[in-house]
């Protein structure tokens, strides 16, 4: 039976299993490159498990992919088409139930 967990207590369970990983051998890593703002990505490994793979079969964390992320394209997009520059009253942009770029206004007073 599937329960609603908080995230909360999601992150909590996180954060005890990676001391625990972290504590049950030599702590390692391997340099596998770098992200989209030149960060170093590292396998991290405690004895010859990989934290990072343990953790994602354990549910509690998801895997690194590299590229834009969904909110980064919805921006370019609303960039794009002059959405978002924060004047007469625009706040932002968000996204219609169809995935276009849509203005948040504020209500004139």
């Amino acid at each position: 039976m599937l329960t609603h967990v908080p995230a909360r207590a999601r992150g909590l369970a996180a954060k005890e299993q990676l001391r625990a990983l972290l504590g049950s051998g030599d702590v390692t890593f391997q340099p596998a490159g770098h992200d989209r703002y030149g960060r170093t990505l590292a396998r991290v490994y405690a004895g010859k498990v990989d934290v990072g793979q343990q953790l994602i079969r354990e549910g509690h964390a998801l895997p690194y992919i590299p590229g834009p992320t969904p909110s980064m394209i919805v921006e370019r997009r609303a960039r794009s088409e002059g959405l978002g520059k924060r004047q007469d009253g625009v706040l932002g942009f968000g996204l219609s139930d169809s995935g276009r770029p849509v203005e948040a206004r504020v209500a004139p007073s």
